[in-house]
């Protein structure tokens, strides 16, 4: 409409109407040039406007793949296929070789030293594969080219992996595996794994090549050591593994009364690792407040280790260590 009543600028360049005429078409003029500015912005104003987009766009887009930006594509819940492509762009890997994949692939895949752009994707897709419609728990673990995963991952017992606590338990043992999951005390009480415990257990016990260096132990004060000893025994891996040979026999299966301290000092000197590689879970704050003290990255734990915790525990770890 504004087009078709506004004269173009050659025509009125070229005119030479009168002084009555140049008012009124001044005035019309005016009129139209108000009415286009209300309807739609100038050309001016439209490049200043198209700028400002380009701009805007510039500073939001990534300008070089970070830790923190690969890590919570993955981490914050990115689903199966859709979520290992997205952290796969974001970190700008190469596609995959079309040649099968070897050994040493794996090998370099659990460790962040000299894992290559090839093992790290591989290790993602492969997960992937096996839930393409559902969330992926250890591809939180796989950012191994971008963060690094500790050496040891230390949990408590009571209310952290299993509840209830020992010490609500009336007649203990002997105790008897029911399912995976579950183990019966002699009163007929359930014992149950909490949260994604199994899972997380299976991975880090050789079901998950990321974790590849990383130990298990155990830091527990309960009041009946024998009881979460054999409690240890019954409950396994979906490998087969025993939890009890998951924390090497239980070499590094600390369970006596003292602070936690003490159990990680006990702990660092048999591994000779420094407290920087460890990541600690449990459901006490005081002990989330006393093994923090050390430098070692500790996550509350007041429903167990949940899926959500384990994840928290991961990016905590890579953001303390980036």
């Amino acid at each position: 409409r504004c087009s078709a009543v506004q004269p173009s600028s050659s025509r009125v360049s070229t005119s030479a109407p009168s002084s009555a005429t140049s008012t009124r078409s001044a005035s019309n003029r005016s009129c139209i040039a108000a009415r286009c500015s209300a309807a739609q912005p100038t050309s001016s104003n439209a490049s200043a406007s198209n700028r400002g987009v380009r701009r805007a766009r510039r500073r939001s887009a990534p300008r070089s793949p970070s830790r923190a930006a690969a890590l919570s594509v993955v981490v914050n819940g990115a689903g199966g296929i859709r979520g290992v492509a997205l952290l796969l762009q974001r970190m700008m890997l190469p596609p995959l070789d079309p040649r099968p994949p070897r050994r040493s692939d794996w090998a370099r895949a659990g460790r962040p030293d000299v894992a290559t752009p090839q093992s790290a994707a591989l290790l993602l897709l492969r997960a992937a594969q096996r839930a393409p419609n559902a969330f992926v728990p250890v591809a939180a673990a796989a950012v191994i080219t971008m963060a690094r995963l500790p050496k040891l991952v230390v949990f408590d017992l009571d209310a952290c992996c299993w509840y209830p606590e020992m010490y609500m338990v009336s007649f203990g043992t002997p105790f008897t595996k029911k399912t995976e999951t579950e183990c019966i005390a002699r009163n007929g009480q359930s014992i149950n794994l909490l949260g994604a415990v199994r899972d997380v257990w299976s991975a880090l016990a050789g079901g998950d090549p990321a974790f590849a260096d990383t130990r298990v132990a155990v830091a527990s004060r309960c009041d009946q050591p024998a009881w979460a000893r054999e409690l240890l025994k019954l409950y396994t891996t979906s490998s087969g593994q025993t939890f009890w040979d998951a924390v090497d026999g239980g070499n590094l299966a600390e369970i006596y009364k003292g602070s936690k301290d003490r159990h990680l000092a006990a702990l660092q000197k048999k591994t000779g690792l420094d407290y920087s590689e460890m990541l600690f879970f449990d459901d006490d704050d005081w002990n989330i407040k006393n093994v923090s003290s050390l430098g070692v990255v500790s996550i509350l734990t007041p429903d167990g280790v949940t899926q959500d915790a384990w994840e928290q525990g991961l990016r905590e770890f890579a953001e303390a260590r980036g």
